[in-house]
């Protein structure tokens, strides 16, 4: 994964919400890549971040309310979101390589979210 693609997934991430979700975001962005694998690359690191988030050090993820719905969350430091942007992209290559090495009660604690696990009390089954 190029710089670039890692600078550019976070400046999508950091832009997106609730008014302009990721994948919105994401559409719009990737027309300027003429690469085909960097395109690629680019939706494997902003989907990537969302799937291995719960793992990832939760302040850079703490969002500021927008002035209104239709403003980015510009709280998001794109900086510190390429940071975890590579986390994510590890983590993913460690869950390719040795699935094992994740217990089913970590993924089932890290990966599903507060709302979800409140509502249904996850188990790793």
């Amino acid at each position: 994964m190029t710089p670039l693609v890692i600078e550019t997934a976070a400046k999508i991430i950091a832009a997106s919400g609730r008014a302009d979700p990721a994948d919105a975001v994401l559409r719009r962005t990737v027309s300027g890549f003429k690469s085909k694998l960097d395109r690629q690359w680019l939706a494997r690191a902003v989907f990537g971040f969302f799937r291995w988030r719960g793992w990832l050090e939760p302040d850079c993820l703490e969002r500021q309310p927008a002035p209104d719905e239709t403003q980015p969350n510009v709280s998001l430091d794109p900086g510190r979101l390429a940071d975890k942007i590579s986390e994510a992209s590890a983590l993913q290559e460690r869950s390719n390589r040795q699935p094992q090495s994740f217990t089913d009660a970590a993924l089932a604690r890290q990966c599903v979210p507060a709302c979800i696990a409140q509502a249904i009390s996850p188990t790793p089954e």
